[in-house]
């Protein structure tokens, strides 16, 4: 009877140390665990001393090998764990985009000018600096005003220059919309013609210059139409400041600004 104890208890103690599953990770590691599923590539398991708490996933390739509680010992091979990685789309204006461009403004032909601008792109798409240069193809003239007393010219700029700080929040794409900080200088040259109150009387003609410096802030869209080709347009506000004033539209003043352009990159 004594014997039969003893073997009795020696059997359920050998049970109970192999009633567990032991897990043998890739990192040296041993858990013994409860496995509840091991069907696909990953493998669901509880702590042995904890069979009711939260139910681990681990995926097989960070596990060596599985004692079962029956003794059998599984390995598993090493499986390739495949990522989704994002993909980035193939957009040949984001990634090969020209860094140079040339562009003519249309729009200035209004206000009888001739406007050039070069732009360089930096490498990362996101910044530019432009330069542009103007110059006028109306002859000086002179026009009377009201009372035909003074005389002046229709002002276009002789000459016209300055720098944007341009920047493009989402690259160069197909539509690239950005903003500018732009300062401009325009340089005017005119006639100015009075009365001369003396015995003959006639008038008396000067020629005059004025300087504008002018700071504005513009908004606007280039679209890539082809590798090279693209048209921009744009529109913004700023503040003149001219180095002399007169009655004829010369003084300190606001500005709107609006564009057309077709350009060629490079």
């Amino acid at each position: 009877m004594q014997k039969t104890i003893y073997i009795s208890i020696m059997v359920f103690w050998f049970s109970a140390a192999f009633a567990q599953d032991t897990l043998y990770k890739s990192n040296g590691n041993i858990v013994k665990a409860i496995i509840r599923d091991k069907s696909t590539n990953v493998i669901h398991y509880n702590f042995f001393e904890n069979p009711s708490g939260p139910t681990f996933i681990l995926h097989k390739n960070y596990i060596d090998s599985i004692r079962l509680e029956n003794g059998m010992t599984e390995v598993f091979p090493k499986i390739l764990i495949q990522r989704s990685l994002p993909k980035h789309k193939n957009n040949p204006d984001l990634i090969n985009f020209k860094r140079n461009n040339i562009s003519y403004n249309a729009f200035d032909l209004l206000f009888e000018l001739i406007t050039f601008n070069y732009e360089h792109i930096f490498k990362s798409g996101n910044f530019s600096l432009r330069v542009p240069l103007s110059f006028t193809f109306n002859p000086l003239e002179k026009t009377p005003d009201e009372n035909y007393i003074y005389y002046y010219d229709v002002e276009n700029a002789k000459f016209g220059t300055g720098i944007d700080f341009i920047f493009y929040p989402f690259g160069q794409q197909s539509y690239a919309w950005y903003v500018l900080a732009a300062y401009e200088y325009k340089f005017y040259e005119f006639f100015e013609s009075s009365w001369k109150h003396s015995y003959p009387a006639s008038y008396i003609t000067k020629r005059s210059n004025r300087v504008f410096n002018a700071f504005l802030f513009q908004t606007g869209y280039v679209f890539h139409a082809a590798e090279h080709l693209n048209f921009g347009l744009n529109i913004g506000v700023g503040y003149r400041f001219a180095t002399k004033t007169d009655t004829y539209g010369g003084d300190n003043g606001p500005l709107i600004r609006g564009g057309l352009s077709i350009g060629y990159k490079f």
